[in-house]
Parts: structure tokens; C-alpha cells; sequence
């Protein structure tokens, strides 16, 4: 591997994200719990009107420290330095925040700092041999090898069988329990924040795209997909990562036993005696969490690709224009022919082209 280890640039470039900035802003006090309570898990963009409000009633309780500057003039100073992402909305155009992937970072690097616990924890051990298990299999090309961890897992299962089966197996404490619970609710805390983030980034990555598309000399198809290939935020990211591999979770056996799994603890003592009701609920949607989340970033995904499609279409030059019309003319002149004439029709070749095969009308 290359040498990882920080250089000056690097460490100077950390510095100065907005991300960085926002953590070390003399207003971080009150800004950071401000987006937290109101923007942070609301879960799409919220009105301006109203988060004006919140931030009105925010600067009320501390004057001395923000100062005589308006809620709304807050807000804009906050989107000029990308810690909210301002747009209009589609039902009526009135203007909305969110929060943008600078804050979002933000609130997890003071999250982290404040949550007591350790990195070093029985569940990371367990995923790092199961990574470190993976990655053997993969680099190790010789069949015999894998076959021979295969049977020695099996002889493993088969003894811990007799062993259970036999009554050997000492019960685990309650306080081993709670221990545990913690460390599933600890893995599982991070997703919906990578997913939020992700959500961010691509918003972001889009005004990225169409603002380079507006300048660019060489044609926009070209450039725009050359741009999305080399910053795809599937591959790039920890958070696309993470994305893709609940994905694949979602439709594999694995999430039908989690789910069991889960229905199998709360149907327990331990469940009923040691676990208040706010405990047994995030266990019970924890699974419907995720997925709500998988789908906001698919939804993400679909509409700023039909935003960036529009935009395309929109500032295409005259010639590309000129073709989108002759294709949205051929359109119709089909759609009537279809429906005076339906089944399987055969056109003459007026353009003196032969025969085409047309996969995609796009």
C-alpha cells in the first residue's frame, strides 16, 4: 500500500473545508445544536419561512453572542459558506434549506467526540477477521485451501452443536446481554447518517455538474458523463460504499435473518425486563430505518438525474435543440399511428437510412 501519512497540503486542505470550518466557528455552540434539532433528521428540505423562525427564536435566547444580524441574513451567510443548501420548491417555488454534506460531516465529527466508548469493541474485532477472512479467500488462488477453512468451520459448527445439545454451554449475564446491544445499536447508529450524507453529496455533485456543463467548450453529453464516471459516489465514497453494501443486504437472505433475529430478542425476558420501550422500538424498526433511508438516497439519485436530464435539454445549442424537436415530432407522429393503426406496422425508409434497430427512443 502507498504511504498514507499526512503532508502539509493535505493537512491544510483539511483545515479550510467547510466542514473543519463549521466545527471550529466561534458560533458552533449554538449553530451545530441548531441544525441538529431542526435540520438534521427532518428528512428533506424544510420551508425557509420556518426555519427563519427557529432561528429567530435561537438568536432570542443568546444576543450577546449572534449579534443583531437577522435570522434570514444568518441563512444566507450560512449558504455562502455551504453549510445549508438553498432550493425552491417544486409544489409552489417558495425557497427551502437543508443541511449540506459540509454540516453533515460537522455534526458526526462532534458526535463522535462526545460519545462515550471505545473504537476497540467485540463486534469491529469480529468484523475485522471476517474482512481479513474475505480477503484471504480472495488473494488465495489454490481451491484446496478454501475448502479446508470451509470443512474446519463446519467441524467447528458440529461441536458447538454437541455442545448445546449436551447442556455445556454457560448462559450469558444479563449485564453480557446489555453489552451486546449496545454494540448492535452502536453499528448500526452510523448508516443512516452515511445515507443522509451521501443524499448531500449528490445534491451537491449535481449543482457541480450543471454549473462546469454551463462552461464547458467541449459538448455536454460528453463532458457530463466523462464528469459522473470519474466521481461516481457509489465507488468513491465511504458512504456510497456502505450504501451499496446494504443494498446488496437488502435483497439477500441475510435481511430476513436479521429480521427473525430481532423478533427472537424481543420475544425474550431479557427484552420484556431490561429494555425501556424507546430500546425496543429502534430495535424493531431498526431494519425499516435503513431501508427508509436506502430509498431517500435512490430517490436522490432519481431526481437529480431527471434535474440534470432537464437542464441538458434545456441548454442544448441550436442543432442539438433542433434534434430534440425532430425526435419529440417523430414521437408524436408515432403515438398517433399507433393508435389509428395498433399491432406491428412497416415503415418506408423516407430518409434513405435501411433499417435501424432501436433499442432506447431516448
Amino acid at each position: 500500500m502507498a504511504d498514507e501519512s499526512l503532508d502539509a497540503v493535505v493537512v491544510s486542505r483539511a483545515l479550510n473545508m467547510a466542514a473543519l470550518a463549521l466545527v471550529k466557528a466561534y458560533s458552533a455552540p449554538w449553530v451545530l445544536p441548531l441544525f441538529s434539532e431542526h435540520l438534521e433528521f427532518a428528512g428533506g428540505p424544510v420551508s425557509a419561512d420556518w426555519f427563519h423562525q427557529k432561528v429567530a427564536d435561537a438568536l432570542e435566547e443568546i444576543p450577546e453572542i449572534a449579534g443583531d444580524l437577522p435570522a434570514a441574513e444568518h441563512c444566507r451567510k450560512w449558504v455562502s459558506q455551504e453549510w445549508l443548501m438553498r432550493s425552491r420548491s417544486r409544489d409552489d417555488g417558495r425557497l427551502q434549506y437543508q443541511l449540506s454534506e459540509s454540516s453533515l460531516r460537522s455534526l458526526r465529527i462532534v458526535r463522535d467526540l462526545v460519545t462515550p466508548g471505545t473504537s476497540v469493541s467485540e463486534a469491529r474485532l469480529g468484523s475485522i477477521a471476517d474482512a481479513v477472512r474475505r480477503l484471504a479467500d480472495m488473494t488465495n488462488p489454490d481451491i484446496s485451501a478454501q475448502l479446508a477453512r470451509i470443512d474446519a468451520q463446519i467441524e467447528e459448527l458440529q461441536e458447538r452443536r454437541r455442545q448445546v445439545e449436551a447442556g455445556h454451554v454457560r448462559r450469558a449475564t444479563t449485564e453480557e446481554m446489555t453489552r451486546q446491544l449496545g454494540e448492535v445499536m452502536g453499528l448500526m447508529a452510523s448508516l443512516p447518517a452515511d445515507f443522509r450524507q451521501l443524499c448531500a453529496m449528490v445534491e451537491k455533485r449535481h449543482h457541480e455538474v450543471t454549473s462546469a456543463a454551463s462552461s464547458a467548450d467541449s459538448t455536454k453529453g460528453a463532458m457530463v458523463e466523462e464528469y459522473l464516471h470519474e466521481h461516481d459516489l457509489l465507488a468513491q465514497t465511504s458512504e456510497g460504499r456502505a450504501y451499496r453494501g446494504f443494498s446488496e443486504v437488502l435483497v439477500s437472505e441475510q435481511a430476513d435473518t436479521i429480521r427473525r433475529d430481532v423478533d427472537q430478542v424481543l420475544a425474550q425476558d431479557f427484552a420484556r425486563s431490561q429494555l425501556g420501550e424507546k430500546d425496543r422500538g429502534a430495535l424493531r424498526s431498526m431494519m425499516a430505518t435503513l431501508l427508509t433511508e436506502e430509498h431517500a438516497v435512490q430517490a436522490t439519485y432519481v431526481k437529480w438525474t431527471a434535474s440534470l436530464r432537464r437542464f441538458l435539454t434545456r441548454s442544448s445549442g441550436g442543432r442539438h435543440q433542433r434534434l430534440l424537436t425532430l425526435v419529440d415530432d417523430a414521437l408524436e407522429a408515432g403515438r398517433a399511428l399507433c393508435a389509428e393503426r395498433p399491432g406491428r406496422v412497416g415503415m418506408p425508409d423516407v430518409l434513405g437510412i435501411g433499417p435501424l434497430e432501436i433499442r432506447d427512443v431516448s
